[in-house]
């Protein structure tokens, strides 16, 4: 076997370390910091405050890992934050480790140097455009993972696509983050269950993506299979759970392939659900299969205490 010698290892470093300079990239970075006024002071009837003297505050290692931690997360898309922001954390840890020598603890600082991201974010951008190529040239082959879902404890929110409702006060997770694009239907239904808390154990207003959101497989008209991410998870203080997916009437293509695989699903696990519709100041879903969303009639009012 053929032995690879300690002065190889450095010379294989140094050579892509000289590299990665002429590339632009500063390796010589000793600390991460952000700048803070100096001893100024601050008059209210003036108005503005014109700061000329500053000092610079060193980021900490604690701060540098969250940092890096959300800077992997805003480059991942279009995937999901939750599986492939650890992914590409992993990855430039690994390619700093094994071509520049660098240990998993000094890769922050190096990557959030504000020269520097520029840098990495083109690199991540050309290897996720690659990589996304590489996955349409393979054979398409649908399939389902399953997964428990569980109430979580916390959650991610990007704050620039969600607001604080101050109307609600009983959804699980407090504050609740509500989507700046929500439809009417979502928000008129959220502050409706909100309201029924003599009724209600818990609800929750469920993600759009990503398998830390539950959702219930489906097929459309292409027979291939979908996720339907259910809009409303509720459980009632009597132990029924309730999946529930507001919509208006004809606003989806596929409602009558959504509802009829969210009603197979229930009658599977004892549960109550099925697309849900406002009409006159009530919610109705089909609780049965149906072959349109169209017209309500046999539809079943939603009343909580029946349940």
């Amino acid at each position: 076997m053929m032995q690879i010698t300690q002065l190889e290892i450095d010379n294989f470093t140094t050579h892509n370390r000289q590299r990665a300079k002429q590339s632009g990239l500063e390796l010589d970075v000793t600390r991460i910091s952000v700048e803070i006024p100096k001893d100024t002071h601050i008059t209210i009837d003036q108005g503005r405050v014109e700061v000329v003297d500053k000092v610079r505050l060193a980021r900490n290692n604690s701060e540098l890992n969250t940092l890096f931690t959300y800077f992997c997360k805003r480059n991942v898309h279009p995937y999901t934050t939750t599986d492939s922001a650890g992914v590409l954390r992993g990855a430039i840890e690994e390619a700093m480790e094994k071509y520049l020598n660098y240990f998993a603890s000094d890769v922050p600082r190096i990557v959030l140097y504000k020269h520097n991201q520029p840098l990495f974010v083109n690199i991540i951008r050309k290897a996720l455009d690659r990589y996304g190529k590489q996955q349409e040239q393979k054979p398409k082959q649908a399939t389902y993972q399953t997964n428990t879902w569980t109430l979580p404890e916390s959650r991610l929110y990007n704050s620039e696509q969600v607001q604080n409702n101050e109307q609600i006060f009983n959804h699980a997770l407090m504050p609740y983050l509500e989507r700046k694009n929500a439809s009417k239907q979502e928000r008129d239904f959220a502050l409706w269950i909100d309201r029924q808390n003599d009724i209600v154990d818990w609800w929750y207003k469920n993600g759009d993506d990503g398998k830390q959101h539950f959702a219930v497989p489906y097929s459309e008209s292409d027979n291939r299979p979908h996720c339907f991410y259910v809009d409303f998870i509720i459980r009632l203080k009597n132990g029924t759970i309730c999946l529930f997916d507001t919509k208006t009437v004809g606003s989806d293509l596929f409602g009558v392939e959504k509802n009829n695989a969210l009603w197979e699903y229930c009658k599977k696990h004892n549960y109550v659900g099925g697309v849900l519709i406002q009409e006159n100041g009530n919610w109705y879903f089909p609780n049965a299969l149906v072959d349109n969303i169209t017209n309500l009639n046999g539809w079943t009012r939603l009343d909580l205490t029946k349940l």
